[in-house]
């Protein structure tokens, strides 16, 4: 999984691609997401412009650390580089690392 900024991204360039998006994250029972269930549950986005973004940047976090788990100790450094170029106004960023660290550590495997 690869995060890409939709914003700049050509629609050529996921050509033949599988594209998952914010509406593709609740299975098909209608279940959301554990981070959708966090983002909602510690209040982390008020507008919804910017939500989406850090909901797919933190999907494709937790996709890394299935793959390589990282220290405990380096779970905030871990969420600063996959969100910390997103842009919120609305919550101070606060809310969204909450969440974000709460899936981290209630999925097993993720941290040693």
């Amino acid at each position: 999984m690869e995060p890409l900024r939709t914003c700049t991204t050509p629609i050529s360039a996921v050509n033949g691609k599988i594209v998952t998006t914010v509406e593709g994250l609740a299975r098909s029972d209608g279940q959301l997401h554990p981070l959708q269930k966090a983002f909602l549950k510690h209040f982390s986005f008020q507008c919804g412009y910017s939500a989406p973004g850090f909901l797919m940047a933190s999907l494709c976090l937790i996709d890394k650390l299935q793959r390589s788990p990282i220290p405990r100790t380096s779970i905030d450094n871990a969420i600063e580089e996959a969100v910390g170029q997103h842009v919120c106004r609305c919550t101070g960023y606060v809310r969204y690392y909450q969440a974000i660290r709460e899936v981290i550590l209630d999925t097993p495997g993720l941290v040693t």
